[in-house]
């Protein structure tokens, strides 16, 4: 599928530079000659996006690449990317979606740059392995996609609907611009006055009182424009506005009409390629999915439960696609959750995001000063991991002084958490099956002797990660050449169920996770891929507190912490659907099943996998800014609505391997630049040591539905599943074909017997 892109900038800026000009002065960057076009503009002048897509890396250091400040946008589900250099200023951020003709930045003089202008670079997947371009990285000519119409100044388009309510928080008044810093001043608005927001709700709230950000708003007299985001709030104590606040329109639910959520009580629902049950089949939503409607929200409202109806929906991982919307609900509360304070939190539970995945615990008194000396001078403590090595033997004994250890890194204010593995690699992290019974005991006595304490239950907790990446032949018993034993996800769930209940027997108020799945992992086993794993693991534990994931980049390109490339396309590559790098995390998430959709969720690996030097396979030692990227995405998917929040991101790791951080500093500085942001984790009111509070949709319902159980064929499971959908009377059976109500069942996984009746059987109950 090709592309067709607007111009970048206004209609008589002259182009200085050709795609491939000058090759003497790009053989030293790789490149065959010049990498893009550039345009001859004055600093300030209005940069627009080319296509709809999705805002990828965003630099605003003009000193840390050649290109000064840059950003790149991905369009068409990472298929092709641009990229917009030697800028001046950003308005958007990293995941803000936008359409063509938005405008994003403003154009400057940073970087390599000899005068103002603006750079453009396109790229187009797999273009250098196919043989469609001779430059390295997919760089192609952008100019045969350029439509020639095109080079009109393209005009930022406002949606019919707005998304929230703002206040103008400047006391002299704020400017309304027809573009953002430069722009002609349009009105000039007075203090309290209230604007809709015409950008997304999370990239609203993002920007909001922030300096160097742009926000596209309607004004009250009807007029669009851009206000400067540092002098704008929501108002009053209000922390959403209804979509289509601006026009009056609201929910049926009373919620935001283009944030859903799947009800499919089956737990399943189908993602479809498009509007119709004859679609090719894309994807599987479980119930509780959050949702964005990318039809109007007016469209949203009316179709939203109502059976016949299909709407274009995108998932929080980016995957798009088409759903039955009589499977679908607007949530009806706002989230309340706010971030979490330490005062509120039992010992031993951070309320920030940041973390360092640590060593065996042995290795503590020489490491915890240089560890700690991370955060001097910042008022605020993450997380620490520990690994221990437990064994199978239900005798074994730890040394004393562990307990001392870990008691004075949680007393001290820090999120503890533990790691427990049967073994590395050839010794399994979990045993072969016959001794399972023998490592949960092993587990429940290090609970015993190192982690249990003389505090009340609510005032101390610990989190417990059971094993590690079980679906890696590297870490089943014998290893990967020698298995003396493979770990399923059945046997795995099998494990870890009997050493969660010994655990709790022990340490009630601990939160026991399951070990993190390989996110890349499938060769050379190649029963599972990886998220078919983390799913069949899942559907087989019958309790758990918490998540543990691992997500990394292949590389340090910031780029790549938001890049949605995939590892293939579908009938091509097994992981055709799992994101290549960061942004798996989001895959992951969002198959977690349903009633678990409220504990918490620990990265407890994160870092890039390689540096594309095959003699330094580890962490690049230089502040540039991939740490801060990292953590600043993590804290974005944190404040999505109704999120499921994650409360640690930990690097990988201290010591060790070669991933080693100690030696680091350039590392250590990145990650001490992250600790001055505030980015902690939301949660809902104290309950005991818990998170937050599980986020269910509410069911929709008839005024009085009927008995469906009457008809023979319907059970308890269907007859809620119909109500569900708004077919909650006789009268409305009786009206549908066999054919309709098996598509009813069939979208959400159900089958009933004798469907074929239930019409005739309806009408019959009605006569009667």
């Amino acid at each position: 599928m090709s592309i067709s892109l607007q111009w970048p900038t206004r209609r008589d800026a002259p182009i200085t530079q050709r795609f491939g000009e000058h090759p003497e002065n790009y053989k030293p960057f790789g490149f065959p000659g010049h990498e893009g076009i550039d345009w001859g503009v004055p600093t300030g002048t209005p940069v627009y996006a080319v296509a709809d897509g999705v805002i990828g890396y965003v630099n605003q250091n003009p000193n840390a690449s050649p290109y000064g400040v840059y950003l790149s946008v991905q369009h068409q589900g990472g298929n092709y990317e641009t990229l917009y250099a030697h800028l001046s200023q950003v308005t958007v951020t990293p995941g803000e979606q936008v359409t063509a003709g938005k405008v994003i930045a403003l154009s400057g003089n940073t970087g390599n740059s000899t005068d103002s202008h603006l750079h453009f670079t396109l790229k187009k997947r797999n273009a250098t392995a196919n043989g469609e371009t001779r430059y390295p990285k997919d760089v192609v000519d952008p100019y045969p996609y350029l439509v020639p119409s095109a080079a009109a100044t393209p005009q930022p388009t406002s949606p019919a609907q707005t998304t929230l309510d703002l206040q103008i928080t400047a006391e002299d008044g704020l400017n309304l611009r027809s573009a953002p810093v430069v722009g002609d001043v349009l009105a000039t608005l007075p203090y309290g006055a209230i604007v809709g927001s015409l950008e997304a709700r999370d990239v609203t709230r993002s920007k909001l009182g922030q300096p160097n950000q742009w926000l596209s708003v309607r004004a009250p007299d009807g007029q669009a424009g851009y206000v400067a985001a540092l002098y704008v709030n929501m108002p009053g104590a209000a922390s959403f506005a209804a979509t289509g606040a601006a026009t009056g329109q609201r929910s049926a639910a009373g919620g935001e009409a283009h944030r859903l959520q799947v009800n499919a009580p089956d737990d399943v629902l189908k993602l479809r390629q498009g509007p119709g049950l004859d679609q090719a089949i894309t994807g599987y939503l479980p119930h509780a999915t959050l949702l964005e409607s990318l039809e109007a929200p007016a469209e949203t409202v009316t179709k939203v439960g109502k059976y016949g109806q299909w709407l274009r929906v995108r998932t929080l991982a980016g995957q798009e696609g088409y759903v039955a919307a009589w499977y679908l609900n607007i949530p009806s509360d706002m989230d309340a959750r706010r971030p979490s304070q330490p005062k509120e939190l039992p010992v031993g539970v951070s309320p920030y995001i940041f973390g360092i995945h640590a060593v065996a615990l042995h290795n503590d008194p020489a490491t915890k000063s240089d560890i700690r000396r991370l955060y001097d001078g910042i008022n605020k403590k993450g997380w620490i991991l520990f690994t221990e090595q437990v064994g199978h033997d239900p005798n074994v004994s730890f040394p004393p002084q562990y307990r001392e250890w870990l008691c004075e890194w949680a007393d001290q204010g820090y999120g503890v958490i533990v790691r427990l593995n049967n073994g590395y690699e050839g010794g399994g992290t979990l045993p072969e099956s016959k001794y399972y019974d023998g490592f949960a005991t092993a587990c429940a006595r290090f609970a015993e002797q190192c982690l249990k304490r003389d505090l009340p239950p609510d005032r101390y907790t610990w989190t417990i990660v059971i094993a590690n990446e079980q679906n890696n032949p590297r870490e089943h018993p014998g290893g990967e050449h020698n298995p003396l034993e493979r770990i399923t996800p059945e046997l795995y769930a099998q494990a870890f169920n009997k050493t969660y209940a010994r655990i709790k027997a022990v340490l009630p108020n601990a939160v026991v996770c399951p070990g993190a799945i390989d996110p890349y992992n499938y060769l050379p086993w190649k029963r599972y891929t990886p998220l078919e794993y983390f799913r069949l693991m899942l559907a087989n534990i019958t309790e758990l507190d918490g998540i543990a994931l691992h997500a990394y980049t292949h590389g340090p390109s910031i780029e790549a912490i938001t890049s949605l490339r995939t590892f293939g396309r579908q009938g091509e590559n097994p992981l055709y659907d799992h994101y290549y790098d960061f942004q798996t995390y989001r895959l992951f998430i969002e198959n977690i099943p349903p009633r678990w959709k409220h504990v918490p969720v620990y990265i407890t690996e994160i870092n890039h996998l390689d540096s594309g030097d095959p003699h330094n396979q580890c962490w690049v030692n230089d502040t540039r800014g991939w740490v801060s990227a990292v953590y600043a995405e993590i804290n974005r998917w944190n404040s999505i609505p109704q999120a499921q929040q994650i409360c640690a991101g930990l690097l990988y790791r201290w010591t060790g391997d070669q991933w080693q951080l100690d030696n680091k500093p350039g590392v250590h500085n990145d990650f001490r630049q992250a600790l001055t942001q505030d980015y902690r984790w939301r949660r809902a009111g104290l309950q005991g040591v818990s998170f937050g509070a599980p986020v269910e949709p509410e069911e929709m319902r008839t005024a009085e539905p009927d008995d469906l159980q009457r008809i023979k064929g319907i059970g308890p499971k269907i007859a809620a599943l119909l109500i569900g959908v708004g077919i909650g009377s006789f009268k409305q059976v009786a009206a549908l074909t066999a054919e309709q109500l098996k598509a009813v069942l069939g979208e959400g996984g159900l089958r009933g017997a004798h469907v074929a009746t239930w019409p005739e059987r309806a009408r019959m109950i009605l006569q009667s």
